[in-house]
């Protein structure tokens, strides 16, 4: 058909389920991928601890509390520019300005692959680290019901002992 197919990320069911929000700027699909494909469970806004009286002008790229996962997430986010709310797409969707060039990381999309940026994503995806431990956490989960165990943070009690456990 008339648009450049990308697997699960280019299904109607994908892009309805993870449109977010007007004003959203693809952010939620964006979280979505990194979430389900790129092994980052760490995007969660509601988890981080925010001084929001200290908070810039624009925070997502001048207040360092927010910057961190919105460069990530908005530069991803970009990569979907093409694809409406209802999972449509248009020819050279309108982007932001104020936001990060498309891209993955610390790849940015290259311009003559802009009409096929999901698709260009979806191989970095694959190619990058992440993605098997992202793919293997789902399996896991789905066997066992119940989430894998993460790696325990040196600050934690008994981090020592759960570190050899983890190990192993």
């Amino acid at each position: 058909p008339g648009f450049p197919h990308a697997g699960v990320l280019t299904t109607p069911s994908f892009m309805i389920l993870n449109a977010g929000f007007r004003g959203d700027r693809n952010r939620t699909r964006a979280a979505a991928v990194l979430r389900l494909f790129g092994n980052r469970f760490d995007l969660d806004a509601s988890a981080a601890a925010m001084d929001l009286n200290s908070l810039a002008h624009n925070p997502t790229e001048n207040d360092a509390q927010c910057r961190g996962c919105h460069r990530l997430m908005d530069s991803t986010a970009g990569l979907f520019r093409n694809w409406t709310a209802g999972g449509g797409y248009i020819e050279d969707g309108p982007w932001f300005e104020e936001m990060p060039l498309p891209g993955l990381g610390d790849n940015v999309l290259p311009r003559d692959l802009r009409r096929e940026s999901v698709r260009w994503m979806a191989r970095q995806l694959v190619d990058g680290d992440g993605f098997g431990h992202a793919i293997g956490h789902h399996v896991y989960q789905m066997l066992l019901e119940r989430a894998p165990l993460r790696e325990p943070l040196g600050d934690e009690p008994y981090a020592e002992s759960y570190a050899a456990v983890y190990a192993a």
